[in-house]
C-alpha cells in the first residue's frame, strides 16, 4: 500500500509539472490569470473575484460570499447544514466554517485592512496579511463549492512580512520586506517572490531583489497579464554628490525616485520599463492592460497633478513603444474592463477638495473614440466614491456605513448613455 500511494504522488506531480511549464496565450485566459479588472488606484486588495457561470465571489468582515448574478443574493461559501456562518458567535465554531477568513488572533487590526481574495481555477486564495501582529502568515485555499478551506502555506512572520500579493496561472508572486541585523544596525531586505501553486511540495524561490542601499518607500504594487508580472519600487537613494539631498529620519537621501519592471515569466527575465530621452524627474506610474499591450503612464515630479503629459502604449514587454494619447493630466490614471477603456481624472491641489471631487471618467472603445463620460455618485460622508471597472457588463463593490452596516452595491452599465451624468449603482444587499 505504501509503495502504490508513493507512485500516485510521483505520478501527480509528474503531470502538475507538465501542466506548469507547458507554455499558455500572451492574453487574458479567464479563470486562471489574476483579475486585472478588479483593481483600481484605490483598492489594491481586490474583495470582489469574478467566477464562471455568472458566479461572483466577495470578501466582507472576515468571511466569503458567493452570488449568483440575477439573483442578488449573498451566501457564506461554506456547505455545512449545521453552520451559523457569519451569524456565529462562537470563536471556535467560526474557524471551522469553510467560509471564515481566520481573524481571531490578528490584534487591533480592520478585518478588512490589507485582505484581499484571488481566483484562480477551482478555487479562491487568501492571505490575512496583518498576520504580521502574530508569528506566522498564512496562505487558504477555499474550495469553490463551500466543501473545503484548507492551508497552502505557511509562512514565519517574526522578521518579514508580505506587503502584497496576487495569483496568476496557479502561481502566487508577492512582494516580501526581511528585517534584519547586520552592524548594530535594523536593515530591510525587499524581495519578490514566487510559490507554485502546481506542486505538492511549495517552496518560495526569488525573482527580484531590490538593491540594497535603497530606502524602500513602496513595495510591490504587482499586476499580471499573460506571461508578464509587473512590479513597482518607489524609494530614496542615498546621497551623490552636490545633488538635491532630502532629510528623512535623521538619514540623507537624494530625492525620491520610481522604477516599474517587467518579469517575463518564459524567459525569466526581468528588465526596468522605461521611456527613451526622458528627464530624470519622470517616472513610471504602474502600467494598465488594453488588447494585448500595456499603457505606460508617466508623472513628472516637476509639474502639477493637472499638467498634461503624453501617455504610450508598449508591447507586454516594454517594446513597440508607441504614443497612445498626447496632452493628457498625467495625475489621472486608466482603466480596462477588456472592452472599453476608461480614463479617470479628480485631481485636485488641495486634498480636501480632491476627497469631495466625483471627477469625470472618459471612455474610450478599441479605435481610441471617446463614446462616453460619467461621474460617480458621492458616498453619505460627501466624498467620492473610487472603484474598480469590473467586467464588460458590470462591477460590483462592498461598502461599509458608520454604524457597521454594510452591503454591496452594483453597476449596470449602459455605456453610451450617460452623456456626463452621474452614474446609477444599485444596492444589492445591506446586511
Amino acid at each position: 500500500m505504501r509503495r502504490i500511494k508513493t507512485y500516485l504522488i510521483i505520478v501527480n506531480l509528474i503531470f502538475l509539472t507538465g501542466c506548469a511549464n507547458k507554455a499558455m496565450p500572451d492574453t487574458y485566459v479567464e479563470n486562471y490569470d489574476y483579475q486585472y479588472r478588479q483593481w483600481s488606484d484605490s483598492i489594491a486588495f481586490p474583495k470582489v473575484q469574478q467566477g464562471s457561470d455568472n458566479i461572483v465571489y466577495i470578501y466582507k468582515n472576515g468571511f466569503i460570499y458567493y452570488m449568483e448574478e440575477g439573483n442578488d443574493v449573498l451566501v457564506p461559501l461554506c456547505n455545512k447544514v449545521d453552520c451559523l456562518h457569519d451569524r456565529e458567535t462562537d470563536q471556535q465554531k467560526i474557524k471551522e466554517c469553510n467560509a471564515s477568513v481566520d481573524l481571531e488572533e490578528l490584534a487591533n487590526i480592520n478585518p478588512d485592512k490589507d485582505i484581499a481574495i484571488a481566483k484562480c481555477g477551482d478555487y479562491l486564495y487568501c492571505i490575512p496579511l496583518s498576520c504580521y501582529e502574530t508569528d506566522e502568515r498564512i496562505l487558504y485555499r477555499y474550495a469553490l463549492d463551500g466543501t473545503a478551506k484548507d492551508v497552502v502555506y505557511k509562512w514565519d512572520g517574526k522578521s518579514s512580512i508580505i506587503v502584497n500579493w496576487i495569483i496568476h496561472r496557479n502561481n502566487l508572486y508577492y512582494a516580501e520586506k526581511r528585517y534584519y541585523e547586520e552592524d548594530e544596525e535594523i536593515k530591510v531586505e525587499c524581495t519578490i517572490k514566487r510559490l507554485s501553486l502546481n506542486t505538492f511540495f511549495h517552496r518560495p524561490e526569488t525573482v527580484y531583489t531590490a538593491e540594497e542601499n535603497l530606502r524602500v518607500l513602496t513595495w510591490g504594487n504587482l499586476q499580471a497579464y499573460g506571461n508578464y508580472v509587473y512590479f513597482e519600487i518607489i524609494s530614496m537613494l542615498p546621497k551623490e554628490g552636490d545633488s538635491q539631498k532630502e532629510e528623512n529620519n535623521g538619514y540623507d537621501y537624494d530625492r525620491l525616485y520610481n522604477k516599474t519592471f517587467v518579469y517575463d515569466i518564459q524567459a525569466d527575465k526581468i528588465e526596468e520599463l522605461q521611456i527613451p530621452d526622458m528627464p530624470k524627474s519622470v517616472h513610471i506610474l504602474g502600467v494598465q492592460f488594453w488588447q494585448d499591450q500595456i499603457i505606460l503612464d508617466p508623472y513628472d515630479d516637476e509639474k502639477r497633478g493637472d499638467e498634461p503629459m503624453p501617455v504610450y502604449i508598449a508591447d507586454l514587454d516594454g517594446s513597440n513603444l508607441k504614443v497612445l494619447s498626447e496632452d493628457v493630466p498625467q495625475a489621472g490614471y486608466f482603466l480596462s474592463d477588456g472592452e472599453y477603456l476608461y480614463f479617470f481624472d479628480d485631481w485636485m491641489e488641495d486634498i480636501d477638495d480632491w476627497l469631495r471631487n466625483p471627477g469625470k471618467y472618459v471612455v474610450y472603445d478599441k479605435d481610441m473614440q471617446i463614446v462616453d463620460t460619467f461621474m460617480t455618485p458621492l458616498n453619505e460622508n460627501g466624498r467620492a466614491q473610487r472603484f474598480p471597472v469590473g467586467d464588460r457588463n458590470r462591477m460590483y463593490f462592498t461598502y461599509e456605513k458608520e454604524d457597521g452596516t454594510w452591503g454591496v452595491k452594483c453597476w449596470e452599465k449602459k455605456i453610451g448613455e450617460y452623456r456626463g451624468k452621474t452614474i446609477t449603482l444599485t444596492e444589492i444587499m445591506d446586511r
